[in-house]
Formats: structure tokens, C-alpha cells, sequence
């Protein structure tokens, strides 16, 4: 932050922006700050702001987790969809397995005593 106040400072650039955590031993709070030097003015002069941002941080981090969230629950969803195509085709081998051994079971049980 020095850095860049400084570079204002010695007219290497017209503006600094930075945004930065300030957190207190009870809660968490961020700061945009803003230096500005004031064109064609000697000794060169430079106008700094601090803007609470507390609340966009706090909004960007809880937009972060809920993509998070989206993202673990996404990822669950489409391992569950894998093992159910998974169990459907066993499902689906188990019943022609049942269909081929009731039809060996008629043919060999049940046809004899037909004819």
C-alpha cells in the first residue's frame, strides 16, 4: 500500500487503488483505498480515501461458498447418477438371467409333462 501511495506520490502513476483486510479481534472488516494525485499542483498533492467494503467482501465470500456448495453437490449428484446406471444394468442383466433360467425351467420341467 506504501508502495503504490509513494509511486502517486513521485508521479509515476495518477492513481492507486487497493483494497485491504483490517480485521479486529471481534469481527472482520476490509477497506478500498484510493490516492489520487491532484493534477498540476506544486508540491505535488495527493487525496487518499478508505471505503468500508465490509459488506461486499462478506457478500463475495458467501457467493463463493454457495458456489462451492453447488459445486460438491453437482459432483454428488453425478456420482449417484453413475451408480444408478450402474444398478439398472445389473438390474437389467439380473432380469434376463431370471427370463432365460424360467424358460429353461418350462422347457425342462414343464414341457416334458405337456407332451
Amino acid at each position: 500500500m506504501a508502495a503504490g501511495i509513494r509511486a502517486v506520490i513521485a508521479q509515476e502513476l495518477d492513481e492507486f487503488l487497493f483494497d485491504y483486510p483490517c480485521h479486529g479481534p471481534d469481527s472482520q472488516h476490509w477497506f478500498y483505498l484510493r490516492a489520487i494525485r491532484i493534477p498540476d499542483t506544486d508540491p505535488v498533492q495527493v487525496v487518499t480515501s478508505h471505503e468500508d467494503i465490509t459488506a461486499l467482501k462478506l457478500t463475495e465470500q458467501a457467493l463463493r461458498e454457495s458456489q462451492e456448495n453447488l459445486d460438491e453437490q453437482k459432483q454428488s449428484l453425478e456420482e449417484s447418477n453413475v451408480a444408478l446406471k450402474v444398478l439398472l444394468r445389473q438390474r437389467e442383466e439380473d432380469k434376463q438371467e431370471l427370463e432365460k433360467r424360467f424358460l429353461t425351467n418350462v422347457k425342462g420341467l414343464v414341457l416334458p409333462y405337456v407332451d
